[in-house]
């Protein structure tokens, strides 16, 4: 489940992932054209993970056009403040019609939450 929520850091529409049951997973998917960028595309994101245990992951992946690339990886983590992420993705992410960024999360319990806010996706 994504629920959409807003003021966490004064992005225009923070999300929320919470409880999706063990092996099962929420997404949030935004897909953007990086056609006629040729120099550079990164990303970057203000995320907070609280309370998730062993069963629990949350992933953040991009899409080529035919796979799905892992940016970042947190199993058993929490993190009570929010933290930003920003990561330059590899030539295969420019000039790229196809490109794709997932955020993704399974969280067994009510309990455990995930926050995303001010997600930029820059390309040059």
């Amino acid at each position: 489940m994504v629920r959409f929520n807003r003021g966490s850091l004064g992005g225009n529409i923070p999300c929320h992932g919470k409880e999706t049951g063990v092996s099962k997973y929420s997404y949030l998917e935004i897909a953007m054209s990086t056609s006629g960028y040729t120099n550079m595309v990164s990303v970057r994101y203000f995320r907070q993970i609280i309370g998730h245990d062993a069963a629990d992951s949350f992933r953040v992946e991009w899409y080529d056009g035919i796979n799905w690339n892992l940016i970042e990886e947190k199993n058993q983590f929490n993190q009570p403040d929010y933290t930003d992420p920003w990561v330059f993705l590899p030539s295969d992410a420019f000039d790229n019609s196809d490109f794709k960024l997932r955020f993704v999360d399974e969280c067994g319990a009510v309990s455990e939450k995930v926050y995303l806010d001010n997600v930029e996706i820059r390309a040059d």
